[in-house]
C-alpha cells in the first residue's frame, strides 16, 4: 500500500447548530461528513434536483443562511445535488456546468470585482467532457489564489511543493478518473497555517493517522473517498487548529442523518459533506 504525505498551512474553523431539509428517500448513495464546533444554525439538503437546490438556496438566503458546501452525484442517469448551509449570512456564488477555462475566468472576475474566492470545486462528466461546479465566498487574507486541475499525483505533489515555498496552502482537493488514470484538482490560497495531506490510504490507516494528528494539534478539514481495486481509499486534509471534530463515513442516508442530529446537539456542524454511490 502506497502512502503519500504533503504538508503546508491554514486557518482555524467554524461549526454550527443543525436543522434539516431532505428530499425523497435516498437508497443508493452513501454519505460521509466532517463536523467541527460551531453554534450557528445549519440546513442540509440531500439528493435533490438542481431546481430544488436553487429554490432552497433562494429561500435560505432570505433567512440569513449561506451555502458552504455542495456535492454532485449520479442516481441512475440523473444528476443529483446535496448541500450544506450555515447561518453565517454573507455573499456566495455558484457556477454550474463550467469548463475549466470558464471556471477560472469566473474565479478571476469574482475575485477582482466582488472579493469572492473559489472555496469548493466539484468535478463530473457531462456528454463525455469534464465539467465543474464552483462555490465562491469571501475569504479573509490575501486575494491571491492558484487553481490547478487534470494533474497526476506526481505533478500535483511537485506543484504543491513549489507553492509551499511561496507560502500557498491547499484548501480543497478533489480526485477523478480520466482515461483510467487518477487525476487531481487543487485550490491553493496565499498564506495560512500548517497543514498535512495524506492520500491512498485504507480506513484503518486513516483512523490511525487521524488519531496521531489530533494529538499533534491538527484537525480534519476535508475528506475524499474513492474506489481503487474494489477497495475504499481515503484522502485526508488536516489543518493546524484546536477544537472538537467528528467524522462519520459511508453510511446510508437515515443513519447519517441520525448521526447528524446527534452531533448537532453537541454544537458540531458539518464542514465537509461527501456523497458516494
Amino acid at each position: 500500500m502506497a502512502l503519500e504525505r504533503m504538508t503546508t498551512a491554514w486557518w482555524g474553523t467554524i461549526l454550527i447548530l443543525m436543522l434539516m431539509i431532505v428530499s425523497e428517500p435516498i437508497l443508493a448513495q452513501r454519505y460521509s461528513g466532517v463536523w467541527q464546533n460551531n453554534t450557528q444554525k445549519e440546513r442540509v439538503l440531500l439528493d435533490a434536483t438542481w431546481g430544488t437546490l436553487q429554490n432552497n438556496r433562494r429561500e435560505l438566503r432570505q433567512r440569513g443562511f449561506r451555502l458552504i458546501d455542495i456535492e454532485v452525484s449520479l442516481k441512475g442517469n440523473v444528476r443529483k445535488y446535496s448541500a450544506v448551509w450555515h447561518s453565517s449570512g454573507g455573499a456566495e456564488r455558484v457556477w454550474l456546468d463550467a469548463t475549466w477555462a470558464e471556471l477560472t475566468a469566473k474565479a478571476k472576475s469574482l475575485s477582482d470585482n466582488q472579493e469572492l474566492k473559489l472555496v469548493d470545486v466539484e468535478v463530473y462528466e457531462k456528454s463525455g467532457e469534464l465539467r465543474y461546479i464552483g462555490l465562491f465566498r469571501p475569504v479573509s487574507g490575501s486575494p491571491d489564489q492558484i487553481l490547478e486541475t487534470n494533474m497526476t499525483w506526481d505533478g500535483f505533489k511537485k506543484k504543491q511543493q513549489d507553492l509551499l515555498e511561496e507560502r500557498y496552502q491547499l484548501v480543497d482537493i478533489e480526485t477523478y478518473i480520466v482515461n483510467n488514470e487518477r487525476r487531481y484538482v487543487g485550490i491553493f490560497n496565499k498564506g495560512g497555517t500548517e497543514y498535512t495531506l495524506w492520500r491512498d490510504i485504507d480506513w484503518q490507516c486513516f483512523r490511525a493517522i487521524r488519531r496521531g494528528l489530533e494529538e499533534s494539534g491538527f484537525r480534519l478539514r476535508d475528506i475524499e473517498i474513492y474506489r481503487e481495486n474494489n477497495k475504499n481509499k481515503f484522502i485526508g486534509l488536516w489543518e493546524q487548529a484546536r477544537g472538537n471534530d467528528r467524522l462519520w463515513v459511508l453510511e446510508q442516508s437515515q443513519i447519517f442523518l441520525n448521526k447528524w442530529r446527534e452531533f448537532g446537539r453537541d454544537n458540531l456542524r458539518l464542514v465537509d459533506l461527501e456523497v458516494d454511490p
